[in-house]
């Protein structure tokens, strides 16, 4: 098939394209299930791709590519990690993005032509800084966004604790969040530690309460900038003392 940009209408090259197994009807799923059926492969020159040997069934396509709608960044990893199983995380995520997904029925002997369509995401770019002036070098980002009923998620699927976003503070501070659906999101800045669970945050408005945090919206397809963090220096303490043992004070 095809992928094709939708803001462009231009092939849209070396782009990932995925197939997986859609869920039959009658299944049935526990933990001990192996994950369904799945293709990927990137696209050429002209936006094609081909996938040979392809098990009959039918399945979901979708695309990535930087600057358009990838729907890692669209799941409540909450909500995930909440699901019994991993049909009903899969139910979830296609449930969840299914206007961006092409149905493909693959049959025995024959040849399937789909066309993908990507959309253009949002963007939420800006720069940390200490308050000293200095750039804040190699951060992470963290985002929510606002969903129904006023709940906030997290953006992205940290994968073995490491983190959910890949975006990280250049030489100059400066940072790039792409590949988001509209909305309303909070930004905090992480600093490089190992691992997201661990790292200490600074939000927007320079607080380090995600609660006391300032919000930005942006639409779809968008370019929001000047989304700056300062760090307080004078915010950061340290805490330092000894560990004895009570029984005879050894340390």
């Amino acid at each position: 098939g095809i992928v094709l940009c939708a803001d462009t209408g231009k092939p849209a090259r070396f782009a990932m394209v995925n197939l997986t197994g859609a869920p039959k009807p009658d299944e049935k799923s526990d933990d001990g299930d192996p994950m369904p059926a799945s293709e990927s492969t990137i696209t050429d020159l002209d936006g094609r791709f081909r996938m040979e040997a392809v098990e009959p069934g039918r399945y979901f396509a979708f695309a990535i590519l930087e600057g358009y709608l990838d729907p890692a960044l669209d799941l409540d990893a909450a909500r995930i990690r909440s699901l019994p199983n991993d049909r009903e995380r899969r139910l979830y995520a296609i449930d969840r993005w299914r206007d961006h997904l092409t149905e493909v029925a693959v049959h025995v002997h024959r040849g399937t032509e789909v066309t993908i369509q990507l959309e253009r995401a949002a963007e939420i770019g800006g720069a940390v800084t200490f308050d000293d002036g200095s750039p804040a070098i190699g951060m992470h980002f963290q985002l929510f966004r606002k969903g129904e009923k006023d709940g906030w998620t997290n953006v992205g699927l940290p994968l073995l604790d490491a983190w959910s976003i890949h975006t990280v503070s250049n030489g100059h501070g400066r940072f790039n969040v792409t590949n988001l659906s509209g909305g309303e999101y909070t930004v905090c800045a992480l600093m490089p530690v190992e691992g997201e669970s661990g790292a200490p945050h600074i939000c927007l408005g320079g607080v380090f309460r995600r609660k006391d945090a300032e919000t930005v919206k942006v639409h779809a397809g968008e370019v929001l900038s000047g989304v700056d963090i300062v760090i307080p220096l004078n915010g950061l303490h340290t805490v330092a003392g000894t560990v004895s043992a009570l029984a005879d004070g050894h340390a």
